[in-house]
């Protein structure tokens, strides 16, 4: 039997407490109340610090761990590595990768892969094509697979009634890039020239369209995934949906860019207006989750041309060390970070046995230090990205430590120690 034993602050739906947390075998063996004298294999005691909080494993709804035939730019290992040094326990992985995973074969290796490959837990979103709506069944059927994921030139597919049916039947969810395609100039030349192309009411007129036609079919589970524009986030309420934003539409603006390659993104960055609309948005609790929308480059490909570049910011090791740093500057408060990492993106995923510390839970722990400082440099990055939009940054907080299926994954001091048993969503329905 392995055991690992956690002691001091603890947070989840219950709140603020002091508690020892026992994991035998990748399960939460038992919880006490206060600290008490147990010894296991792996023994974290912090029951002298009140600036290092526990929390269940965070999750990180979107990210691009790429492989397969763009494994130059970041594999399931090395992204998986980055992501359990960002605290991050389970990840969602998007399927726009090359080959798409939109058909059945693609998506068994795509699994294969996660289970030899991952540091962290995961869920697959899956590619549609409506010639094969059979393909499409068959992957839903998939306990590894969360739903579909839409993007812009796929919204055509919801014309197709048996989409919805199926998403309903299997209770799979609806995950949206929120981009109105019939309204994209895809002329893109320079980086402000994309902005103004791809403005703030494209990603509103998108959610609006979506929000109705699942709104007609009877779809419950719909969400649209980093978003930029305040007005989005209201409409997405207004259905009954949920909505995530990503630290780079937060901290950045457009007009500090400077046709930046780096920066380059989709949906693009924002006037300086629209962010401070959707931070405040953010701290009065209208924004369900924070992703990363992790989505990792060659180094040569993003520091070339802006009119060529390929769109994407990597920060799969920055979600959790910003919220820590709002928290550690008054903005945040520890629910939030609770109800941002863990139980809102738990129950976007509908998953009922996961978010809290009880009994018989999986054994994910992600670990903050509100009382150190993490610099940004590509010396500490674990991604296959060693760049960055957040390089030279200090963050009012760090990752102490990661636990994944009680397996000691990351330890600020060690660095990677262990690689875990990745399990899937199924395990946590």
């Amino acid at each position: 039997m392995n055991r690992i034993v956690y002691k001091g602050l603890i947070y989840d739906r219950n709140g603020l407490r002091k508690s020892t947390v026992i994991i035998e075998d990748g399960i939460i063996a038992r919880i006490y109340d206060g600290i008490v004298d147990i010894s296991g294999e792996i023994v974290l005691d912090y029951s002298n610090y009140n600036s290092i909080v526990a929390f269940p494993g965070f999750i990180d709804l979107h990210i691009h761990l790429r492989d397969f035939n763009y494994a130059y730019k970041e594999t399931i290992e090395s992204g998986t590595k980055a992501a359990v040094h960002g605290g991050i326990t389970i990840v969602g992985d998007m399927p726009n990768t090359s080959p798409r995973i939109d058909n059945q074969s693609v998506l068994s290796k795509r699994i294969k892969l996660f289970k030899e490959k991952s540091y962290t837990d995961f869920y697959i979103y899956v590619d549609v094509s409506i010639e094969s709506i059979s393909d499409i069944e068959d992957m839903l059927k998939n306990p590894h697979v969360a739903g579909i994921k839409l993007y812009p030139d796929k919204y055509y597919v919801l014309a197709n009634e048996s989409i919805f049916h199926l998403l309903k039947k299997y209770d799979k969810l609806l995950i949206v890039h929120p981009e109105e395609p019939y309204l994209i100039n895809i002329f893109e030349e320079e980086l402000i020239e994309q902005i103004i192309k791809r403005d703030y009411h494209i990603e509103a007129i998108a959610v609006n369209h979506i929000g109705l036609a699942s709104e007609i079919h009877g779809l419950k589970r719909v969400h649209f995934t980093h978003v930029t524009n305040p007005y989005s986030v209201l409409l997405s309420k207004r259905y009954g949906y949920t909505v995530d934003t990503c630290p780079h539409y937060l901290m950045f603006s457009y007009e500090r860019i400077f046709n930046n390659c780096k920066y380059k993104v989709l949906p693009p960055l924002r006037t300086e207006a629209h962010r401070s609309l959707l931070f405040n948005m953010l701290l009065s609790g209208n924004i369900d989750a924070v992703s990363s929308d992790h989505a990792p480059h060659g180094v040569l490909e993003k520091t070339c041309c802006p009119m060529t570049c390929p769109p994407g910011i990597n920060g799969v090791e920055i979600t959790a060390i910003y919220l820590g740093h709002l928290y550690s500057l008054g903005y945040l408060g520890l629910k939030d970070i609770y109800e941002l990492l863990v139980f809102n993106p738990s129950r976007i995923l509908n998953l009922k046995h996961y978010g809290n510390f009880s009994k018989g839970i999986r054994g994910n722990i992600s670990i903050v230090n509100f009382g150190c400082t993490t610099c940004i440099k590509p010396d500490i990055l674990y991604t296959r990205a060693k760049y960055s939009v957040y390089d030279n940054m200090c963050f009012k907080s760090c990752i102490e430590a990661t636990i994944v299926g009680g397996v000691l994954v990351y330890h600020r001091l060690k660095g990677t120690i262990n690689k875990p048993n990745p399990v899937s969503l199924n395990n946590f329905s």
